[in-house]
């Protein structure tokens, strides 16, 4: 857990390591499988490119094995349903689900865990909430948990909740200070308190990279001139070279008041996570907003090769 936490190259080739060798020592220790399955899943975050390996692959064999030696663990059923959601098979995910019935007299956080972040995906999110928390309270220490249910409390309008979590998973992780900076500062830029704001500003610049790190020196510098902002943005917008980082820009046009530029860079990259805090009410209330959200829809039923779908669009 520790070298996890370190969340270097060094540190998780050396985490991988020891499990790799525990796994060895004893084919059927499911537990040691599903830990290797979840930091294969977060290598390619922490690991640079000397290793060109298809991360993904290796953790749906880890977690094949896992589900080999006992298919009923809650935490194997948790991380079929964190799989199932990142490829888009919603209907795998709650089949999966009615398998773990007994959820409720399980003492392990994992699948009330993964469940939540799926019924964000699909616009649950008062059910996530509900399952998010039940998660923490059987792991009150665990900063991924905090950082998730924030960004549900921020779906809700519970903005100061929200960033209370942030808070918590910033000072329990070093890996929510790498992945999780930017969602804090999403959270500030809605409560609209600047002392907040800056202070997560400079957290997203500190753990930022390439174009990422451009955008927030350059929101940094501008941050009180909105026109300039603005400018920036559109800039950066029309140049494209926006991709690291279209979950954020929206939302910066919309602290800004420019709802035409936020349609125009969703319209251009849809994205249905970073739609729904309270900061983007106006932008959902555009005509165009909708067809966005049903592009969104579209394309992950196309992925996916289902017939399920649901929509994000809330009116």
């Amino acid at each position: 857990m520790g070298l996890f936490q370190a969340f270097t190259t060094e540190s998780m080739l050396e985490a991988i390591d020891l499990l790799k060798a525990a796994v060895e020592f004893d084919p059927d220790y499911a537990y040691a499988w599903l830990w290797l399955a979840q930091l294969y899943k977060m290598a390619p975050l922490a690991i640079d490119d000397r290793l060109p390996l298809d991360w993904n692959q290796l953790a749906e064999e880890a977690l094949a094995e896992a589900r080999r030696i006992d298919s009923s663990l809650p935490a194997v059923l948790g991380m079929e349903v964190n799989q199932y959601t990142h490829s888009n098979q919603w209907m795998q995910v709650e089949e999966t689900m009615k398998e773990a019935r007994s959820m409720e007299l399980s003492m392990d956080p994992g699948l009330p865990f993964f469940y939540g972040i799926f019924l964000i995906h699909v616009g649950r999110v008062e059910e996530a909430t509900n399952m998010l928390e039940r998660a923490r309270l059987l792991e009150p220490m665990a900063a991924h948990t905090a950082r998730m249910l924030g960004f549900a409390y921020l779906m809700n309008g519970r903005t100061e909740e929200a960033l209370e979590e942030y808070e918590s998973a910033w000072r329990l992780d070093n890996v929510i200070r790498s992945v999780g900076s930017s969602e804090g500062l999403v959270a500030a830029l809605t409560c609209g308190d600047r002392e907040i704001i800056r202070k997560w500003l400079d957290r997203a610049i500190e753990f930022a990279g390439g174009t990422e790190l451009d955008f927030y020196v350059a929101m940094d510098e501008w941050f009180d001139d909105r026109l300039a902002a603005l400018a920036w943005l559109r800039d950066s917008h029309e140049k494209g070279d926006i991709d690291t980082i279209y979950h954020f820009l929206p939302t910066w046009a919309a602290y800004y008041g420019d709802t035409q530029l936020a349609l125009e860079v969703m319209e251009r990259l849809p994205d249905s996570w970073g739609a729904w805090n309270p900061l983007m009410a106006e932008v959902r209330q555009q005509p165009e907003f909708k067809v966005i959200d049903m592009r969104v829809t579209a394309r992950k039923i196309g992925k996916a090769r289902m017939g399920n779908s649901c929509c994000f669009y809330r009116g």
